[in-house]
């Protein structure tokens, strides 16, 4: 996965992992069950509950719509989510926006409260993510399905959230690099269902993830480089040292400003919403579990099976997906791409780096394209 990928070569690179940390693994590993041990017994409150509070109190600062937190079951499992606008009852657009790899529903700070004054919003943590639970890769959920953190898994979950909490049909996805690609999967799932068909009015993609570790598409080097990454974080102690690294505050803020070409976004509640989740239970394995994910759908898939209207926005300096490279996506379904728009001056992340600008693409979208289509 491209965004995965770049955290890892980064901290790899940034010299987080050396040699010497490597002989250092064993003491660590020592250290941290000391720690734990230490702490058994004693109910730790749950970082994204405190996160979604956090995150609340600070986003209806900046607007009069009232952004609440809440929790749903998918498959057993606790996600949470925010909403906004929703109150209202009338005949206005629902909007679904989905997070990046390694983010959370809180992201969407600045765009919940001020699309909220216009659509019934939703943002949800992808399950594993954010504030979500985190079971284990490969453990079973209480219908004794399997876990597994795939697009099809997050399809399904988007699905089953539209059904269960938004409850409309006509709802605008507005996913950002991976979750652009759980959108679409999502978007071609429902498609293909006749109870679902009208389940979605159109998606804008930001900074899509263009997948270029998946094995289809990696070149030459990343075909030597990616499977000796993996191979050396299933040493469960290097694993564990190379994650606590990039959650300090100074490396995941480099990480971050990587990430961010506007880097006054890259603020202290944003490390906090990035932060927070991975102390949870089972953050690393999940990490873990996608950063070796190289197999399954990419855009170039997707994209061509799309059936409804798609805004693709990126930003001009995106380190992660090159512009360049995501230029070619429009020329997949010219019929359903209505615009591929660049926005000067930003990274990775358009949502959370110029607001202003993406909400109002997006209120345009809707109301050229979502309400009539």
């Amino acid at each position: 996965e491209s965004a995965g990928g770049c955290v890892v070569a980064m901290a790899f690179q940034g010299g987080l992992v050396s040699r010497e940390t490597v002989a250092r693994c064993r003491a660590l590993r020592c250290a941290r069950a000391q720690r734990l041990a230490a702490v058994a017994g004693r109910r730790r409150r749950s970082s994204g509950a405190s996160l979604l509070c956090a995150t609340k109190d600070i986003a209806q600062q900046r607007s009069k719509v009232d952004v609440r937190a809440a929790e749903w079951r998918y498959r057993g499992f606790k996600v949470g989510y925010f909403h906004a606008g929703t109150d209202v009852s009338d005949e206005r657009p629902s909007v679904l926006l989905i997070h990046g790899f390694g983010a959370s529903s809180a992201q969407f700070r600045k765009n919940l409260p001020a699309l909220g004054e216009h659509y019934r919003v939703y943002a949800v943590c992808l399950f594993g993510f954010g504030s979500s639970e985190k079971p284990l890769q490969g453990s079973f959920d209480a219908d004794g399905n399997e876990v597994r953190y795939t697009f099809e898994t997050w399809s399904a979950q988007i699905r089953q959230f539209c059904r269960e909490v938004i409850r409309d049909d006509r709802i605008t996805l507005v996913a950002n690099s991976i979750g652009a690609v759980a959108a679409m999967q999502a978007a071609v799932d429902a498609a293909e269902n006749e109870e679902e068909a009208e389940m979605f009015a159109g998606i804008v993609q930001l900074g899509t993830s263009l997948r270029m570790l998946n094995v289809r598409k990696r070149n030459w080097l990343a075909g030597i480089t990616a499977p000796l990454a993996m191979r050396t974080l299933k040493i469960r102690s290097l694993a564990e040292f190379f994650f606590e690294q990039i959650q300090q505050k100074d490396s995941l803020r480099g990480i971050l400003k990587s990430a961010y070409a506007v880097h006054d976004a890259v603020d202290d509640e944003l490390l906090d919403i990035i932060a927070s989740p991975a102390k949870d239970s089972g953050a690393l394995d999940v990490f873990l579990a996608f950063t070796s994910y190289d197999t399954g759908p990419i855009p170039e898939d997707l994209i061509p099976q799309l059936r409804i209207p798609t805004l693709i926005i990126w930003g001009e300096r995106d380190t992660f997906e090159p512009l360049q490279l995501g230029r070619a996506l429009p020329a997949l379904n010219p019929q359903m791409v209505t615009d591929f728009v660049v926005l000067d001056g930003v990274g990775h992340c358009p949502h959370d780096e110029a607001p202003e600008r993406v909400n109002a693409l997006v209120q345009d979208f809707i109301e050229g394209y979502c309400r009539a289509h």
